[in-house]
């Protein structure tokens, strides 16, 4: 979905039905906010993200929920019509991983 003509959002719901009754029926969503502006010689974006996913894991032998956030950001500079300086990405992460309990009480 378009926000104004610099912006952009996009949502993905997630829903996973087991047929195994050891797992839990669960849902998730990933978000993405993507923009830029430009600001008489600069042209900057961003990217911001958030996801929220439950997975099977092969570690835990469990179903584990991981909340992501990321950022990054980008943008560059026209010094004159033959230069220009550009940075790629300014970026931050941050997960979360939370084990869930299954329905017949083991982990």
């Amino acid at each position: 979905m378009e926000i104004g003509r610099h912006w952009t959002l996009d949502y993905s719901p997630l829903w996973t039905i087991y047929s195994n009754n050891q797992f839990s029926d669960n849902f998730g969503q990933v978000i993405k906010l993507l923009g830029g502006a430009t600001y008489n010689d600069w042209v900057l974006g961003l990217i911001q993200s958030y996801s929220d996913i439950f997975a099977l894991s092969a570690e835990t032998a469990s179903q584990t929920r991981t909340e992501t956030y990321n950022t990054a950001l980008n943008g560059s500079y026209t010094m004159n019509s033959k230069m220009s300086l550009t940075w790629r990405q300014i970026r931050t992460s941050f997960r979360q991983i939370n084990f869930q309990v299954t329905r017949n009480g083991q982990r």
